[in-house]
């Protein structure tokens, strides 16, 4: 019975919010009003997540009315039916009083909170209802238990929906508020059926899954966009001296009194005299609950028309009758048929009580807190209400006092209700509720402020009569260009908590003469001609010059560079060079970037990170690059950084190196397999860091596999370190041969990894060869982890080295192997120090003013020897010359990083915003010196088209030293990327600038046509990790102009050709390697496995699309111009010149490639222009359809490969 109370107190209180607008819950004032409402997939979802939110209160507590019958029947017998009727009142009083407390918390921001707890307090209590045997156990399960959790249910399903409806906010809240109906036919009928067939602890159990479950739909799809930053006060007595609040509430307190008698005895009355059978007794409160539904939702169409109060004392009074009817029914169709009108009527008369009450409150504002009050009357009549007829039932042992009292208390709220109507409209002289009932064309009466009738129903006599006109509206809607009410506050401003004022609109400016603008002029232009006098080289079309900033100026005019043009400055402009020569800029930022991540750690990039540059283009572009999203499948490598190492025990195996019980088993591999990986390792990640003696490496690895363990002496424990360090990276080398794919591979290369780790002392790096397994640890994690990751193994390397003095030239007690490793180890660390240090934007180690180190001898390892130095054969090339040129251009990018990207603001200091200039000069020698680098490389090393072939084993070295000069140039030029727009040359900007910004673009398409050529050649792998770098931020380069710029003819060919090659180059890579996706990884992308080569494709494929698309010629994308045929034709021959060699991709295909990606709202692409487009791209995207280029460019700019941060 208290099931039936506790749905209809429910839809109640479910409607007050929902058909109020939900206007209790303040909105900020900083709320964004043109969001979009009433639309997406995101706003439904909130509704579905309420509806199942009203689904676990108010449908819970309609449930009570069979376990009412339940417990009369059966364990509660002995109780009498008013006692056990109080379980079912606390738990409905609970539900409305907890709103008290739960109302403050979410505007306080903890709807996160209530929904778990709530969830938590409703499934706790059902489960331990289960257990319950005695009267007080059930009272604190489910009277209270379920009560509270209820309660912290109910106000998140009436609060969060106003955020993201507004025209259908009404609909929006009807269709969540069904959910409390809707739960009271299918619990009651669960718990029915169930309890007979497997037991009342089991069926109870049951209901808190069916909770459980349908709660966590309402947590993972409910978000709220803002929080309330005005708390509503909770009481408000003053309304209480209002008559007509007062009559309301009185009027409802006496309905809600006796209303919930009816759902709470209709069911054991009728099985108790026999008029139903037990199996139908138990569905006269689905069926209520049911007819309800219904009769919720026709009243509140018919009170748009005809006013809420009118419809609400015919409601009440009609449930009053029906009450009154229940007196007299004796047969089962009967009481079917009372049972369905009972809810259809009721469902009108506490729907539309949120309605009466938000036309009654004058300012909407304290509509939160008048109902809160409202409420707080209520549950204290719901508390009270089935008690008191169950006291009656049991004192007269009867229902006839119980159905009286039903009627005579709805009849009491009716009539109640009808005197009010009758004041207001006998109350000429106050109109403070005149809202509430007006005079409609079919005499009866409607709403003004909230229920405006059609049109074509109202004339516009009436309408004038209705209202006074408007004159103006106040500030705010005058600034957003909305309809004002003339209240003061207006209804937008009292919903939204804005400040609501009417300020004088201001007044016309006056109108200036033509000879008053001749005056101005001319003292415009004396005023320029002086400037110029004064300092010829200020720019008064400088845009970003800061009037307003006198040190900006005082700045400037200190600036003694009379034989120098200075361009366009920003404010806070600083010079990187003090030269006495042109300055070009301004660039960049002359600022890094520390960041903290999701763990709390900070981290910095500096201004040569590739960091920087990525959240330059972020910032201008938008989200570009999209998040890397938590969790992975596989262990990432950088996870066991932080694991404590592997205990090495010995093993009676000859050939095995066992971890401790609990571990990981890392064995050494096979012989044969061993040595395959190491030399896989030396051909492959050493080509330009040789750090390693040959000969002697195999010989102590002979050693190893000769010896067993117990057998191992100083030397060889001493080499195991090494060794596995070499096979963990031979392993990611070994991805394209290894039957289990990179993933496989790259799972065996970090447990050899993580046993060198366990082997090698880090803190006691006092020999080459621990220094040597240090390296290789650095190449591996290169390869496989994001960059930082290797950045401390490479401060260990560095202090190390220092430590034994290797950046010395020392004549000590050396064979010439040890000499010679010695100058090998210590450039290798110097480089890697160089490279991994200018992509993270940190501070080299070592300056070159600190070494006086000699570089290698330009011999192979087979002609040294302990003995000495054996003469290389004339004929023969070492593979030296190759390191030895690639440690030159280290000094190149020292000099690079030290100019270009300075620290030390020149002028100006502690400005986190400073940009600054670059010496031009300074360019110009750069730029000489990697000419000089280029022309000095031995001819066995320079790739010139045939007239000097380069031999096999070292073509890969000439690639790669070829590929790291451009690079270099493409660091050098790419602080003036931005200047690459066609827009800064309409500036009158420097035209050096340009030069510079193209010289990038030229740098960048360099480095795709080196890879392409790598990759075709089969010189390439996956695991290179310096390759992908540059590859992927060359082709992010061509990207930008094609962004940038407007004037797509302007573009050349090769950028956007470009652009693609790069592309295919990452994807085919992107099978057989982890350094595609350490280095540019998609937001998918964050396990072991290789990228997905369709989206890798795609993703930029089709951001170029759109940005080509969207700045094509007006012509072209006419249909009725007669020269679109012929860009058509020039068009279609335009597209001839992209690569057709790529695999061809159907619809399909294209289809399968965005079925993971979240839909955003995008202009669609017509038929035609999708006709357009396939002329423009390669002929493999002819069989795409409009969908298809549609769905392309819905996600432009979503899922673009994403470079780690620390690459």
């Amino acid at each position: 019975m208290t099931a039936s109370m506790h749905e209809e107190a429910g839809e109640s209180q479910a409607t007050v919010h929902a058909s109020a607008g939900i206007l209790l819950e303040k909105v900020p004032k900083d709320y964004n009003v043109q969001l979009d409402f009433d639309k997406g997939v995101k706003a439904w979802l909130q509704v579905l997540g309420a509806f199942f939110l009203w689904f676990n209160s108010w449908g819970i507590i309609n449930t009570f009315g069979v376990f009412q019958t339940f417990y009369e029947q059966d364990i509660l017998s002995n109780m009498s039916a008013d006692s056990i009727a109080w379980i079912g009142s606390v738990e409905s009083f609970l539900l409305l009083f907890v709103g008290v407390i739960t109302g403050p918390l979410f505007d306080a921001g903890y709807f996160y909170v209530l929904l778990p707890f709530g969830s938590f307090m409703v499934t706790f209590g059902y489960m331990m209802t289960s257990l319950a045997s005695e009267y007080y156990q059930i009272m604190l399960a489910q009277g209270l238990c379920v009560g509270i959790g209820t309660g912290c249910l109910f106000v998140p399903a009436v609060a969060v929906l106003p955020q993201y409806f507004e025209k259908q906010k009404a609909l929006a809240n009807g269709i969540a508020a069904t959910g409390a109906s809707i739960g009271g036919v299918i619990y009651p009928i669960m718990f029915y059926r169930l309890e007979q067939q497997v037991g009342f602890p089991w069926a109870t159990r049951a209901l808190g899954f069916v909770c459980l479950g349908t709660c966590a739909v309402s947590i993972a799809v409910m978000r709220v966009r803002t929080t309330p930053k005005q708390r509503r006060a909770l009481l408000q007595l003053s309304a209480f001296k209002e008559l007509q609040y007062s009559l309301f509430c009185l009027a409802m307190f006496f309905g809600f009194l006796g209303f919930y008698n009816f759902l709470s005895y209709v069911q054991p009355w009728a099985i108790q005299q026999g008029v139903v059978s037990n199996n139908l007794g138990f569905y006269l409160v689905p069926i209520l609950n049911a007819a309800s539904t219904f009769g919720r939702i026709t009243p509140n169409f018919l009170a748009d028309l005809w006013g809420p109060l009118n419809l609400l004392s015919p409601a009440a009074g009609v449930t009053a009758i029906l009450a009154f009817c229940w007196i007299a029914v004796h047969s089962t169709a009967g009481i079917i048929v009372l049972t369905i009108l009972y809810g259809g009527f009721s469902g009108g008369f506490v729907s539309l009580t949120p309605v009466v009450m938000i036309v009654l409150t004058e300012d909407l504002r304290d509509l939160g807190t008048r109902l809160g009050m409202m409420f707080a009357v209520l549950s204290v009549a719901l508390l009270l209400g089935t008690p008191i007829g169950g006291a009656i039932l049991s004192g007269s042992n009867s229902y006839t006092g119980v159905q009286a009292f039903c009627g005579a208390t709805i009849a009491l709220c009716s009539i109640i209700t009808l005197c009010m109507k009758s004041g207001l409209q006998q109350t000429p002289g106050d109109d403070s509720h005149s809202d509430v009932t007006s005079s409609g064309p079919n005499g009866g009466d409607e709403t003004r402020r909230y229920e405006r009738p059609p049109p074509q129903q109202t004339n516009r006599s009436e309408l004038s009569k209705k209202r006074k006109r408007i004159m103006h509206a106040c500030d705010e809607c005058r600034r957003k260009k909305i309809k004002c009410d003339g209240r003061k506050p207006c209804f937008h401003c009292a919903v939204y908590s804005y400040a609501c004022t009417y300020d004088d609109p201001l007044k016309r400016g006056r109108v200036i003469s033509p000879r008053q603008v001749e005056a101005i002029e001319t003292r415009l232009q004396r005023a320029e001609r002086l400037l110029q006098i004064l300092e010829p080289s200020l720019d008064l079309n400088d845009l970003y010059l800061n009037t307003n900033s006198p040190e900006q100026i005082a700045a400037m005019l200190r600036q003694q560079t009379p034989d120098s043009e200075i361009p366009t400055t920003r404010h806070n402009v600083a010079v990187a060079d003090t030269a006495d020569d042109s300055l070009l800029g301004p660039v960049m930022e002359n600022s890094g970037s520390l960041d903290l991540d999701n763990k709390g750690q900070w981290n910095y990039n500096g201004q040569s990170s590739t960091t920087i540059f990525m959240q330059r283009l972020q910032n201008q572009f938008g989200n570009l690059i999209a998040p890397v999203p938590a969790g992975s499948r596989s262990k990432r490598v950088d996870q066991i950084l932080s694991e404590p190492q592997l205990e090495i025990q010995g093993s009676q195996n000859s050939n095995s190196i066992k971890p401790s019980p609990g571990s990981v088993d890392c064995s050494l591999p096979p012989e044969s397999r061993a040595r395959e990986l190491c030399q896989l390792s030396f051909d492959e990640a050493c080509i330009c860091y040789h750090f390693i003696h040959k000969p002697s490496f195999w010989t102590s690895f002979d050693q190893i596999y000769a010896t067993t363990w117990d057998n191992y002496g100083v030397e060889e424990r001493a080499f195991l370190p090494l060794l596995y360090a070499v096979i963990s990276v031979g392993c990611l080398f070994s991805s394209t041969e290894h039957t289990g794919g990179s993933e496989s591979a790259a799972i065996q290369g970090l447990q050899y990894f993580n046993t060198c780790r366990a082997l090698l002392d880090l803190t006691d790096c006092h020999d080459l060869t621990s220094l040597q397994a240090v390296l290789f640890m650095v190449l591996f994690l290169q390869s496989s982890a994001p960059l930082i990751a290797c950045y401390p193994y490479i401060g260990i390397a560095q202090r190390a080295s220092l430590r034994l003095g290797l950046h010395r030239k020392i004549q000590g007690n050396f064979n010439p192997i040890q000499r010679e490793l010695r100058k090998r180890i210590f450039w290798a660390v110097y480089g890697m120090d160089v490279y991994v240090s200018t992509r993270l934007g940190l501070p080299i180690a070592i300056h070159g003013e600190d070494i006086d180190q000699e570089y290698p001898l330009e011999i192979d390892d087979v002609f040294i020897t302990p003995a000495g130095i054996v003469p290389m054969p004339p004929s023969r090339v070492s593979a030296m010359i190759g390191v030895n040129a690639h440690t030159r251009l280290l000094d190149i990018i020292v000099q690079v990083v030290k100019h270009i990207y300075p620290v030390e603001l020149a002028k100006l200091q502690g400005q986190p915003d400073n940009t600054y200039m670059i010496s031009y000069s300074k360019i110009k020698e750069i730029e000489t010196c990697l000419q000089e680098w280029m022309d000095g490389l031995p001819l066995a090393l320079q790739s010139q088209g045939g007239s000097h072939p380069v031999s096999t084993p070292l073509e890969r070295t000439s690639q790669l030293l070829r590929l790291a000069h451009a690079h270099v140039r493409w660091m050098l030029y790419r602080p003036f990327l931005q200047f690459v727009s066609q827009g800064f040359q309409a500036e009158g900007l420097d035209m050096r600038l340009y030069t510079c910004a193209d010289a990038c673009v030229s740098a960048s398409r360099n480095i795709i046509d080196i890879t392409r050529d790598m990759q075709a050649k089969g010189l390439l792998s996956g695991a290179h990790w310096f390759p992908m770098h540059a590859t992927y931020f060359a082709t992010l380069t061509l990207i930008y102009p094609v962004l940038e710029d407007k004037q797509v003819p302007t573009l050349k060919p090769d950028i956007i050709d470009g652009a693609f090659e790069g592309m295919n180059v990452l994807e085919a890579l992107a099978k057989n390697g982890l350094a595609i996706e350490r280095c540019p990884r998609l937001p998918v992308s964050c396990y072991f496995t290789p990228v997905p080569p369709l989206r890798l494709h795609y993703h930029v494929l089709t951001d170029i699309a759109k940005s080509l698309f969207k700045y094509l010629p007006e012509k072209i994308c006419s249909p009725n111009d007669q020269t679109r045929t012929v860009h058509l034709h020039q068009a279609r021959v335009q597209s001839q010149t992209y690569p057709t060699s790529k695999t061809p991709v159907h619809t399909t295909q294209l289809s399968s490639a965005f079925s993971n990606l979240h839909s955003v709202q995008e202009p669609s692409v017509s038929q035609e222009d999708a006709d357009l487009m396939r002329m423009i791209l390669p002929s493999e995207f002819v069989t795409a359809q409009a969908d298809d280029f549609d769905d392309m460019f819905t996600h432009f700019g979503m899922d673009m490969f994403y470079m780690n941060n620390h690459s």
